[in-house]
Order: C-alpha cells, then structure tokens, then sequence
C-alpha cells in the first residue's frame, strides 16, 4: 500500500523484453521502505519465475569482500549442487571468477540490500558476464547518495515518504 505507482515502473523494467542486464536503485532514508518493497518483488513467483537464478543479499552483513562472494556461492548453489570444491579457501579474485562462471549464460535478478560502500559496484560489476545479452537484472537498495553515484544504473526510484492518509490506512 502507497507503493503502487513504484510497483507498477519496476515491474516493467523487470518485464521490458531488454536483452541488457540493467540496475534498478532504490533510493531513499531509513525506514521509508525500499527493503520491503524489494521483497514484493522478490517474492512475486510471476514475475521472478522468468528469470533461471535469483538471489537477495543483504549487503551490509558483510565487511569481508571473500565472505560476501562466499555467500553469493551459497545462494546459488543448492542441494543437491555444492558450491565448487575448495570455495571456503578461495581469494578474492578466485571467488569473483566463480561467480560470474556460475552466472554466465543465465537470465538472473539479484538484490543487493542495504548497500553502504561506494566500492561496491566496482566489486560487484567485475562477476556479471560482459557479454550477457539475457536479460538479466539487478535491484539494488540504499541510502548513500555516494553509492547511487558510483554505480551504473538504468533506473532509479526515490522512494519517498508515505502521505499521512495512506500511513493510517496501513494501521
């Protein structure tokens, strides 16, 4: 509720037949709900069925770049698959190259929550395919403008404060 004008641009920029990955950033201050929001679209089985991976990671659990592409592993890599052997001891860059061998070829959307480091894109860009021509998409949330800065983006919501009425409406 009060999110449906958003809902309705990120559903078709999620749709839109593009064959390009594109970055979706949600932009706003604490509270005002872009995790929430997200997660409307992380858990929509219609529109996130069309995709062949999908992974949310909140961004600010990790401060280790080894630990966050570990856990990216994780997330794609599920029973009965294990991640590649040897993973728990890979650099950084051995991790990275797993990564985008596991992404290549697939249509996949991941949301990056609660993105702090204005580093992030540059870590994160080095694991998505040069050549993904799937249609591939990527949200990601935060308050930084230093991040919304640094990033490459296709498409960015200012998620703003919910009107009075439809605040008390949701109580």
């Amino acid at each position: 509720m009060g999110f449906e004008d958003y809902s309705k641009k990120i559903i078709e920029w999620l749709e839109d037949g593009s064959t390009k990955y594109n970055v979706t950033m949600l932009v706003g201050m604490v509270g005002q709900g872009k995790t929430a929001h997200a997660k409307q679209f992380f858990y929509n089985k219609v529109v996130i069925g069309k995709f062949t991976c999908k992974a949310w990671i909140n961004v600010s659990n990790f401060n280790d770049p080894k630990e966050f592409f570990r856990f990216m592993l994780e997330k794609f890599y599920r029973e009965p698959i294990s991640p590649p052997y040897g993973y728990l001891t890979m650099g950084l860059e051995s991790l990275k190259h797993e990564v985008k061998k596991y992404l290549c070829k697939k249509r996949y959307v991941l949301f990056f929550d609660d993105v702090w480091s204005k580093n992030f894109w540059q870590e994160i860009k080095q694991t998505l395919s040069d050549n993904n021509e799937n249609g591939s998409r990527i949200i990601i949330t935060t308050r930084c403008k230093e991040v919304v800065d640094t990033c490459e983006k296709s498409n960015i919501v200012k998620v703003q404060p919910l009107y009075e009425k439809v605040s008390e409406k949701m109580l």
